[in-house]
């Protein structure tokens, strides 16, 4: 209990005593009552006779919430219902003892700031203003100046961003097929299309009934330009009737097996529209920090705690990490959750912490949340402690409380409930959602799924007005009129 003695848990001390026999039994009698000191303050951690340890607090839901009691910097605290309050309430039944709450005065959890110094609720320990704090996560500079209980929930970091949307659907007609598959289908036209000019020009060079002067050049007068066998080829691809055939049996054959294959790719693209226009192509989801990267115009950040996650992405060595690091906002969880509803904006933040503010800020009564989670997750092996100042002798009595609370399920059950309540309390507070959930219902073909299509229409209409407008200017110029 006294200052000069706050992290000594035995003492070893010495007295001179004279020779006399009486003063021999004294001290072998003293010898007892020392060994019997001794087994009582082994076991005084168990009974703290009412005594107050000083808490220093930050809020971070569900793990910890408490209330200031002014706006002053390091100002007490009031207890609000969450995991580490009802752990404290049932530390203080088992050891008989008492808590003082207190936020740190710049209300952070701890950073490095030079010459040895530090922020936050780290600061508070090391200076020992406080004997415990909460909530706080370990990493390998905060060892060396704070003691840390044993995790008690994990804790990953992860990304959030909107979930993915549909794409647009201007470019539904180019979907059913990929880049190379067209370049593929154009480049065969063409070479079908010079392939039956070759043909046509050769059969009316090499016929017999050129050679007799039978032949009729109305046959098929236009299949002897390129760009009308090639428009013709086209044409069946596109399934239009030709009003006219080749007279030659070999470039029927061609366009036989011309009009097998556009028959198949055809039905192809028909069909992959079809099922691209009832089930729209979503947008890629966001698992990674190399994902996040590839992506054009998106935006990220993360709070102003300047926790482990921080120094995560601005002390880390990794390229990517770096770059993240760059672009790193700076703004509060309501902020950044504006931002990721809003599309192309990922928040860099903690797995329960944001699970609990998504339930309560962002679900509907149905559960649906527009919201999606990264399933890659970072610093896995973070999560909740306890930071203790140094050589704290009460430490290895907060860690079995805690481990047997671990142990019987005690913290998961507690976790969830907090989970319940709190999302109930938020969702009849804000009403019905206004989220827009797809119901699965059969859906009428509009104008949105086919844009595309009339987009295309539109287009090639204008060029079929400019290339008649050529057509009629040239004829009007031309010397014979």
């Amino acid at each position: 209990m006294r200052h000069a003695l706050r992290n000594t848990i035995h003492a070893l001390y010495f007295a001179l005593v004279s020779g006399s026999s009486r003063e021999r039994k004294s001290l072998e009698a003293s010898k007892g009552n020392h060994l019997a000191t001794r087994t009582q303050h082994a076991d005084q951690f168990k009974d703290f006779n009412g005594y107050t340890l000083r808490l220093a607090v930050k809020s971070f839901f569900p793990f910890a919430k408490f209330v200031p009691d002014t706006d002053r910097p390091g100002t007490s605290v009031q207890f609000v219902d969450c995991l580490e309050v009802r752990m404290l309430r049932e530390m203080a039944r088992k050891l008989n003892l008492t808590f003082r709450a207190f936020m740190s005065v710049d209300d952070e959890w701890g950073q490095p700031i030079g010459n040895g110094s530090w922020t936050g609720l780290v600061n508070a320990l090391m200076r020992e203003e406080a004997d415990f704090g909460t909530c706080l996560f370990p990493s390998a500079k905060r060892n060396t100046v704070v003691d840390f209980t044993r995790m008690y929930a994990p804790e990953p970091f992860l990304i959030v961003t909107h979930k993915p949307q549909r794409l647009p659907q201007y470019l539904a007609i180019i979907k059913p097929f990929t880049l190379t598959m067209w370049v593929a289908i154009v480049a065969s036209s063409m070479a079908v299309g010079v392939s039956l000019w070759i043909l046509h020009r050769g059969w009316l060079k090499l016929s017999t009934l050129r050679a007799l002067g039978r032949a009729r050049p109305t046959d098929a007068p236009e299949t002897s330009s390129m760009t009308y066998a090639i428009f013709y080829t086209w044409g069946l691809l596109l399934q239009q009737t030709p009003f006219q055939y080749p007279t030659d049996s070999y470039s029927r054959i061609w366009l036989t097996c011309w009009i097998v294959f556009s028959f198949l790719i055809s039905t192809v693209y028909k069909s992959a529209l079809f099922a691209s226009l009832l089930v729209p192509q979503m947008s890629e989801p966001i698992d990674s920090i190399p994902q996040l990267l590839k992506q054009r115009g998106w935006t990220w950040g993360m709070e102003p705690h300047y926790s482990v996650g921080w120094q995560f992405l601005t002390e880390s060595t990794n390229p990517d990490n770096q770059k993240i690091a760059k672009a790193l906002g700076v703004r509060d969880i309501a902020e950044e959750m504006k931002l990721v509803s809003k599309g192309k904006h990922a928040f860099f933040t903690w797995n329960n912490y944001v699970k609990s503010f998504i339930a309560a800020e962002y679900t509907d009564r149905n559960g649906y949340t527009p919201m999606y989670i990264s399933r890659q997750y970072y610093l896995e092996t973070s999560g909740a402690y306890w930071g203790t100042r140094k050589g704290a002798p009460f430490l290895r009595t907060i860690i079995d409380i805690k481990q047997h609370l671990f142990e019987g399920r005690i913290l998961d059950f507690w976790l969830n409930q907090i989970f319940r309540r709190t999302t109930k309390l938020a969702r009849d507070k804000n009403g019905p959602s206004s989220y827009i959930q797809d119901d699965g219902m059969q859906v009428v073909l509009n104008l949105n799924h086919l844009q595309g299509a009339f987009y295309a229409f539109f287009l090639g209409m204008l060029l079929a007005v400019l290339v008649l407008m050529l057509e009629c200017f040239q004829k009007l110029c031309s010397p014979d009129k």
